[in-house]
């Protein structure tokens, strides 16, 4: 009787066994998740930079834009 109660616990334990180690590899991959969703947000950032570049140009050519215009309504003879 002892004998078939130890291996009834082994099986227990080979299944506890089994489980943990689909735990680890669901694990592993919610890591694999993090890490992909870590890039993608480095990835964002840097478009977000790059787009605030393009804005500070952008910027900086309206205010060309706007001198160049001043310039024309002051003085149209130069450029007629």
């Amino acid at each position: 009787r002892n004998l078939d109660e130890l291996q009834c616990n082994f099986s227990e334990l080979h299944g506890n066994l089994a489980g943990l180690q689909c735990n680890f590899v669901e694990l592993q991959g919610h890591l694999g998740n993090y890490g992909e969703l870590q890039w993608k947000f480095s990835e964002l950032h840097g478009n977000l930079a790059g787009s605030q570049c393009n804005f500070d140009e952008l910027q900086g050519n309206l205010g060309k834009l706007h001198g160049n215009l001043g310039e024309l309504q002051r003085n149209p003879q130069d450029y007629t």
